[in-house]
């Protein structure tokens, strides 16, 4: 490891070493009002090198990392995004970085050597969503592409709008020429766009083919359908890059093909095809020469530009590749992986160098605090477990023997001992560990596509929902100790009430509970869009979200009764709920418009008590540690956040005036 460690320095460009006076604890960078500590980088959407090539910047749904290449240390992350960092520019000296992306209302310009914000540069009222960004040559100007609404350039020192251009592209994948003058564009029906800086079109290239037009190209549904019909993938454009000189674009699409065409000529000149799943990354090395493209199921190809050939196929990660970029000197290509990794590669020999960096994983899926609250267990959308301390946010170790492509359903015991998921790797088993030994428990648990996962409160029962049933197993001997009938689809939750006596099975128009002891449902409770639920801890009462409002039912033994009304006022939220241990509060997780939140209730009276942000995607998981006094939240943004709940509930008190 040393020697290859060693090669790959060599092999890099002349080092500086990047000052880090102004580092910090990245676990509370940016830290939101109430949290203590963000655990998790966030995923990766976008990688850019310095243009001496000593830093890698990573836009992540967190924020933006800085590494030094030299030693792959972090040496700043910059937070203060409202949501993903997909657009990233380095000024041509290599002193400012502009970030920007989906979901933000701003464009920051961030100074490297400091790591002090520049420039704070507005957006377009309520149109936050950058998908370009690229500085002049004489770096005194940044050019903006919105892909709603136009184009912005921007006095860099000042922040004055100097242009602000309604006419443009109105899609996602976008790239800049290396002098910022023109830019490209891909759209969801395969056409490609060439445009000046100031919005003019310059050319329209015929692109991927697709039977698409484009007035149903956001409709996703047809497009599966039409897709299924005429067995043929859909020609989304997902990413583009032009060569160093701007005479050659390279296209790729998630018809599993990669293009290549003359700038000048408007004209293709190759169709590069091997790949076997969407094609997400694209890249040109320096001298163009060699074009990287990776997909989603893992590969990455290089290929020869001149002969149009295959030259290689790269293989290590173990989930789809996201990003993609070549060192300034062309000796290296890097990439970055929703398996939370980025890896360094020699592009001659297509040997992997150093797996440069880790923990940008995606989407969290479960979290369990273990039973003395030292730690805490996070599953992210892949199977793999990372446990970090809770008492000096360390991360300690990463369990992956349950790693796959995507897990189907995931679930975690109350104390982080026992890990139950499906991943969709092809196999139809229920997959069993325990987390502390690292084995797996060999309960022989019928086969099936199951749709979601829970323990019991007491970790002695693993329940799942299958189509038109529930069932349970013992998890120690693999017996099944109970087979619901539900005569419905498969159900979407399952949650265990916390004296173990009752199952709650949620579908999209209703929700099913069961007392244990009996085969029959207990209550059949009718809810429109049913997405969300969960029990009180003393578990007489269960929340439901539907469409507008959040119903608490008080049960009983024979029926159930709607006790408290919780309304939503404009947002739509997404169902994810909690009571807080001493049952005087009730949390749910959810968007208002844009903006992922955290609302707090009191239960007495039905009334908000406060609203709180800090996720930049939808919030997936909550769960409180066993002595009440943290919350934790887990997000698609690929992180969980810690939170002090008795400062929360201070503040709330405060807010209310009591």
């Amino acid at each position: 490891m040393k020697i290859k460690y060693l090669l790959f320095i060599i092999g890099l460009l002349t080092v500086v070493i990047v000052p880090t006076g102004f580092c910090q604890d990245n676990t509370q960078v940016g830290l939101p009002e109430g949290a203590i500590a963000r655990l998790g980088k966030g995923g990766i959407n976008i990688m850019r090198f310095s243009p001496d090539g000593t830093r890698l910047a990573v836009g992540t749904d967190v924020g933006v990392w800085v590494y030094d290449v030299a030693s792959g240390k972090e040496t700043a992350l910059f937070t203060g995004h409202t949501g993903q960092v997909n657009a990233l520019a380095f000024s041509p000296d290599g002193e400012l970085l502009a970030s920007g992306g989906f979901k933000n209302r701003i464009v920051q310009v961030w100074e490297l050597e400091t790591g002090r914000k520049h420039t704070t540069l507005k957006l377009t009222d309520n149109i936050y969503s950058m998908a370009a960004l690229a500085f002049s040559q004489d770096g005194k100007k940044l050019v903006g592409v919105e892909n709603l609404w136009g184009i912005k350039h921007w006095d860099v020192n000042t922040g004055r709008i100097l242009l602000d251009e309604n006419e443009g592209p109105a899609d996602d994948a976008i790239v800049f020429s290396q002098d910022g003058n023109t830019f490209a564009s891909g759209q969801d029906d395969g056409k490609i766009f060439l445009w000046t800086d100031n919005g003019q079109q310059i050319a329209k290239l015929k692109g991927h083919s697709s039977f698409f037009k484009r007035d149903v190209r956001g409709d996703s549904l047809i497009r599966q359908i039409i897709s299924d019909v005429f067995k043929t993938p859909p020609a989304v454009i997902s990413a583009l890059d032009l060569s160093a000189d701007g005479k050659l674009l390279a296209s790729a699409s998630l018809d599993k093909t990669v293009q290549m065409w003359n700038i000048k000529k408007r004209s293709k000149l190759a169709t590069f095809k091997g790949h076997k799943a969407a094609v997400k990354a694209v890249a040109f090395s320096p001298d163009a020469k060699t074009l990287a493209s990776g997909d989603v199921r893992k590969k990455i190809k290089l290929w020869d530009v001149s002969s149009r050939r295959e030259r290689a196929t790269l293989t290590g990660h173990t989930s789809g590749i996201r990003a993609l970029v070549f060192s300034p000197n062309g000796d290296t290509l890097v990439s970055g992986s929703h398996d939370g990794t980025i890896r360094f590669w020699n592009p001659v020999t297509g040997k992997e160098i150093t797996t440069f960096a880790s923990g940008h994983k995606r989407s969290i899926k479960s979290i369990a605090f273990t039973e003395n609250d030292t730690n805490l267990a996070i599953a992210a959308f892949n199977g793999t477990i990372d446990v970090w301390s809770l008492k000096n946010h360390r991360h300690l170790k990463t369990f992956a023997d349950g790693q796959s492509d995507l897990t189907r359903a995931i679930a975690l015991s109350s104390d982080a001992k026992l890990f139950a998921c499906q991943g969709k790797n092809g196999t139809k088993s229920i997959q069993l560990w325990e987390l502390n030994k690292g084995f797996e428990l060999p309960a022989p648990i019928q086969k099936g596509i199951y749709g979601a996962l829970a323990f019991s409160p007491d970790n002695k029962i693993l329940s799942g929902s299958i189509s038109r049933g529930i069932r349970g197993w013992d998890v120690i001997t693999g017996h099944e100790l109970f087979h619901f009938d539900t005569k419905h689809h498969t159900a979407e939750r399952l949650v265990f009430s916390p004296d173990g006596k009752k199952l709650a099975a949620q579908f999209s128009f209703k929700t099913m509970v069961w007392d244990l002891n009996a085969r029959d449902p207990v209550l059949i409770l009718d809810v429109l869009n049913a997405r969300g639920l969960a029990f009180s801890p003393d578990s007489d009462t269960i929340a439901i979200g539907g469409l507008h409002e959040v119903y608490l039912w008080k049960l009983d033994a024979a029926q159930a009764t709607i006790d408290i009304k919780l309304p939503y006022k404009g947002g739509k939220y997404y169902g994810e709920f909690t009571f807080s241990p001493d049952r005087t509060a009730f949390v749910s997780a959810g968007r208002d418009f844009w903006d992922v939140e955290i609302k707090i209730w009191n239960l007495e009276t039905g009334s908000e008590l406060t609203t709180f942000t800090g996720h930049t995607q939808d919030i997936t998981t909550l769960a409180f540690s066993h002595d009440g006094k943290t919350l934790a939240s887990g997000s698609g943004d690929g992180t969980v956040l810690l939170w002090d709940w008795e400062k929360i509930m201070i503040k709330a008190k405060e807010n209310k005036g009591n």
